[in-house]
C-alpha cells in the first residue's frame, strides 16, 4: 500500500478534482434537463461512480508512476509483448512482482464490471465488451505514448478475467437481492 501511495499518491488531488467536477456537472446537467423522465438522483450517482472508475483506471494505467515523461531512445526495449503471461517466470522460477502486478489489474477491473452493470441497462456481454475494450484501449494508449507502459496481452487477459469476477460477484449479489425481495412479498401476503 506504501508503494502505491508513493508512486500514485500525487495523483489524488488530481482525481479528487476531476470527480468534483464531473458530478457537479452531472448534477447540473440532471437539473436542467427538459426531458419528462429525468434520471433520479441515486441514477446519477451510479452513473458518477462509473465515471468515476474509468477517471481512476486512466490516471493508474496510463499517466506514468514518477509523472514524469521520458524520452524513448533508438536503444531502448519494445514497449509491448503479445506473449500471455510473459514475465511470470524468470531464470530464478516464478516472477512474484509480476504475478501481483497482474493480480492487482484483474482486481481493478472487477468494480469496473460491477459498475458497468448496475450504473447502466447494458447486457452482460455489452458490459464485458465495454469494459474489456476499454482495457484494450488502455493497452493501445500505453503502446502509443511510450511513457514508460508497456501494451501486454497479458494485462488483457487479466482485465478480461477481473471483469468475469466482476460479473459473477454482481450476479451472487443480485440474485441475493432479488430473493431476499421474494421473501418480503411472501411474507407480506402472508401477513396481510
Amino acid at each position: 500500500m506504501t508503494n502505491a501511495i508513493r508512486a500514485f499518491g500525487w495523483l489524488i488531488p488530481w482525481f479528487l478534482i476531476l470527480v468534483v467536477i464531473v458530478l457537479v456537472a452531472m448534477l447540473l446537467i440532471n437539473q436542467v434537463s427538459k426531458r419528462a423522465d429525468k434520471r433520479d438522483l441515486s441514477g446519477v450517482i451510479r452513473l458518477w461512480l462509473l465515471v468515476c472508475w474509468y477517471i481512476g483506471v486512466i490516471m493508474i494505467a496510463v499517466i506514468p508512476e514518477s509523472g514524469l515523461v521520458r524520452e524513448r531512445f533508438e536503444g531502448d526495449a519494445p514497449n509491448y509483448s503479445f506473449i500471455p503471461f510473459d514475465g511470470w517466470f524468470d531464470q530464478y522460477g516464478l516472477n512474484l512482482a509480476a504475478v501481483k502486478e497482474s493480480a492487482l489489474n484483474t482486481l481493478l477491473f472487477v468494480p469496473g464490471m460491477i459498475l458497468t452493470l448496475w450504473a447502466t441497462r447494458m447486457s452482460a456481454r455489452a458490459a464485458f465488451a465495454t469494459v474489456v475494450g476499454f482495457g484494450v484501449l488502455i493497452e493501445i494508449t500505453q503502446w502509443i505514448t511510450n511513457w514508460g507502459r508497456a501494451l501486454t496481452m497479458t494485462d488483457i487477459l487479466v482485465y478480461a478475467i477481473g471483469a468475469v469476477i466482476g460479473w459473477g460477484i454482481y450476479k451472487i449479489a443480485y440474485r441475493s437481492v432479488m430473493v431476499n425481495d421474494e421473501e418480503d412479498k411472501l411474507s407480506d401476503a402472508v401477513s396481510g
